[in-house]
């Protein structure tokens, strides 16, 4: 039986017999690798070393009573993703919601309950549904890839920093988003991004709160001056505009506005770090299998995605959108997740206590060998037989990513725009190193040749 028959079941059943929790490493294993837990550059070999020792399923105790489960395995984190019931993101405060909300204030991406997020939730949905998301949204972001690529352009053959360049387009369209018209997206996010990339290697250390400070000014000082624009515009447009509506009051009470502030922080970091990433690798992946290019880039040519907009452009079935998925599963930018279990259950034979704390990883469950053939290997055309999507990059349930929509509409537009311009090909070699996200251990630098 496959992963995929398998996963059609119900693999979460009520807790009937005493199964014994999977075993795992000790707190001696971890203190001895204390270290390594909290290098960027060596985080993932420990989990790695976990899953070769105990399995793809195990479990470890953590304080006198409590219990932290590693999940790898596809088909239990595929179950997990999907308990909407049985596994939670912060049923109470703990220490994981903590350094989130060091980061980013108490905004939607680190409430603390699921019925918080659902408020949080209903208030922009709307703004960004796949339907308003094109309408909206469409044209700010073609304005951008369009501009960005066009300098690019005037360059002629150069070694174009992507990372950079990434950040500046995601910076652009969620600031213009927010707050059209800004004229200082640019430099304040690659400011923001140096300091991220500094911030979210130490996301692992106990004192993390601290290291985290300079991050979070510098947000609160972008979002500040975002909130500034908007007042100051004559327009009704953009999003900040409909939020302080919310906070009648937000400039003469210090609550309403810290609100306010914390929403547009939120949005801000949804809306342009962990895109821009994924940005990163689709351009590298791209320029290293330049067979695959080749063939992307007829289909561009083509015209079968217009800009990037076109309905093709969104068909699963597409080669645009296979190379999208393909460089979400071997770089999951969001290489772990965690959930906490509200009712005793049993998934695939393991047994999950109540009140534990799962930490399940998509980097390794995204590249098992049983599920996926030559797992490591760039090959879009996987999806085109029976192999599954990776493990749901953009969430799932209560706390789907309500950006989705956004960040796929860039991810298209920035591919299509810069096929139809340039050939891409190797100008470094990233590797890939953890800390909040799974991000390159440096700028990925990628060689353009305008097509003449």
């Amino acid at each position: 039986m496959n992963a995929q028959d398998r996963s059609l079941g119900s693999p979460i059943r009520d807790h009937t017999t005493k199964i014994a929790v999977p075993p795992g490493p000790s707190m001696v294993f971890f203190l001895m690798r204390s270290r390594a837990l909290t290098d960027s550059n060596r985080i993932f070999g420990v989990f790695r070393e976990i899953v070769e020792r105990w399995g793809p399923v195990s479990s470890s105790r953590s304080g006198l009573r409590g219990r932290t489960y590693f999940v790898a395995d596809y088909v239990v984190a595929d179950a997990i993703f999907r308990g909407h019931d049985t596994f939670t993101k912060y049923p109470h405060h703990t220490a994981d919601l903590a350094k989130l909300q060091a980061m980013i204030g108490k905004g939607m991406l680190a409430t603390h309950t699921d019925a918080e997020w659902a408020s949080h939730r209903k208030s922009m949905a709307r703004a960004f549904s796949k339907a308003a998301t094109m309408n909206n949204f469409g044209e700010i972001a073609i304005r951008h890839v369009d501009a960005l690529l066009d300098d690019a352009m005037a360059a002629g053959v150069h070694v174009n920093n992507i990372s950079e360049l990434a950040m500046r387009l995601s910076g652009r369209i969620m600031s213009d988003i927010l707050a059209p018209d800004h004229m200082f997206a640019d430099w304040n996010f690659l400011r923001i991004k140096r300091i991220l990339d500094a911030a979210i290697l130490d996301f692992h250390r106990f004192d993390f709160s601290r290291r985290a400070r300079g991050y979070k000014s510098a947000l609160r000082a972008q979002a500040s001056l975002l909130i500034e624009t908007a007042a100051a515009g004559n327009s009704n447009e953009g999003l900040l505009r409909k939020m302080m509506i919310d906070e009648p009051d937000w400039q003469t009470n210090p609550a309403a506005r810290e609100r306010l502030l914390d929403r547009a922080i939120n949005l801000i970091v949804a809306g342009y770090e962990t895109t821009a990433t994924t940005l990163n690798w689709i351009t590298h992946l791209l320029a290293v299998n330049t067979d695959i290019q080749e063939v992307l880039r007829e289909e561009v040519q083509s015209g079968l995605y217009g800009d990037g907009r076109h309905p093709a452009a969104f068909d699963e079935n597409t080669l645009l959108r296979r190379v999208i998925s393909e460089a979400m599963r071997l770089y999951t930018v969001l290489w772990f997740n965690i959930r906490y279990v509200t009712q005793e259950v049993i998934i695939e034979g393991h047994r999950f206590e109540r009140g534990a704390r799962v930490m399940l990883l998509p980097f390794i469950a995204n590249r098992n060998g049983s599920i996926y053939a030559n797992p490591d290997a760039f090959d879009p055309n996987r999806y085109l037989s029976a192999e599954p999507r990776p493990l749901f990059p953009f969430g799932n349930g209560p706390r789907v990513c309500i950006g989705r929509a956004l960040a796929e509409l860039e991810m298209q537009t920035f591919v299509v725009g810069t096929l139809k311009r340039f050939r891409l090909s190797m100008a470094c070699a990233p590797k890939a190193i953890g800390g909040v996200l799974l991000q390159p251990n440096q700028d990925v630098k990628v060689r353009l040749t305008p097509l003449m």
